[in-house]
């Protein structure tokens, strides 16, 4: 009887490791899937990763290359090409609600700046997919319960392509400066991913375009509004940060 007994605990030990086994090995796809529906939902721009492996023991995850879609009419295929991304986290974290990710280091991302196209300039075009993403989710009430915490992400070495509406085939290159994100999610215990993917998007679009107008590759963007609107957006968080 006892050893019976052993050979069906070994049996369920078993099993109980092949299904951690394979949930964890299964882990890459699933975050690369996460990755990809949330941002593309939100930005309304197909979002491609290309590859990620993740280490759970270690804490660490890279991502090798992300890529965000152009919107229709403009010239280039993407607005955004990332080629290679590295997060850490708390790996006890992975089974708790928040999420928490100490880092996220984005180093050297490509930016197409086009100040051409059907709705005025790309960055504009896809600041309105988020607006009008954000605007769905408050009408329907479908924002999600807190998930992740981001205490630091990092835009470095980023280079901007910028065309602008008078010369759409001149390409001039802008670098872009460091952007420092700091505590996404922290001070309401944790956001969705949806809600982190915005606040990112919106850091990142103002420090593009700012960049550009500081270049003097479009100064028609100086009046077009959307700098404004994206500046009245990161100053309405800042006063929620406060109010928390």
């Amino acid at each position: 009887m006892g050893k019976k007994l052993l050979i069906g605990l070994g049996a369920v030990m078993l099993i109980v490791m092949v299904l951690f086994w394979q949930r964890y090995t299964s882990l890459d796809r699933i975050v690369v899937t996460i990755v990809e529906d949330v941002a593309s939902d939100v930005l309304n721009s197909r979002v491609i990763v290309s590859g990620m492996s993740v280490d759970l023991a270690q804490g660490k995850a890279n991502i090798d290359g992300l890529t965000i879609a152009n919107p229709q009419g403009y010239l280039q295929q993407y607005i955004l090409d990332m080629k290679r991304i590295e997060v850490d986290f708390q790996p006890n974290s992975i089974q708790q609600n928040p999420v928490i990710i100490e880092s996220i280091r984005i180093n050297s991302p490509t930016i197409f700046y086009e100040g051409h196209g059907p709705g005025g300039s790309n960055m504009e075009v896809l600041l309105k997919n988020i607006e009008n993403a954000t605007a769905v989710k408050n009408t329907t009430g479908t924002d999600k319960k807190p998930g992740i915490i981001i205490g630091k992400l990092e835009f470095s070495g980023g280079l901007i392509k910028a065309s602008s509406m008078a010369t759409p085939h001149n390409i001039k290159n802008v670098g872009l400066p460091v952007i420092e994100i700091l505590g996404i999610g922290r001070s309401k215990g944790g956001v969705s991913m949806e809600e982190a993917t915005t606040q990112v998007a919106y850091e990142l679009i103002s420090g593009i375009i700012s960049a550009v107008v500081k270049a003097g590759a479009d100064r028609v963007i100086k009046n077009d509004g959307v700098l404004d609107s994206v500046r009245e957006h990161l100053k309405q968080r800042e006063e929620l940060k406060r109010d928390d």
